[in-house]
């Protein structure tokens, strides 16, 4: 395999994770603040 190839490639990955981390962290911190809005 092309060395460049599967850096780019790890690259891209790594962003990917990285992006659905972030959007999933934000999107279960708005559900706890939402849930914990509610119970009071």
């Amino acid at each position: 395999m092309n060395i460049i190839l599967h850096n780019f490639l790890l690259k891209s990955v790594d962003k990917m994770t990285l992006m659905i981390f972030k959007f999933n962290y934000q999107f279960l911190t708005s559900v706890i603040s939402y849930q914990l809005s509610s119970r009071t």
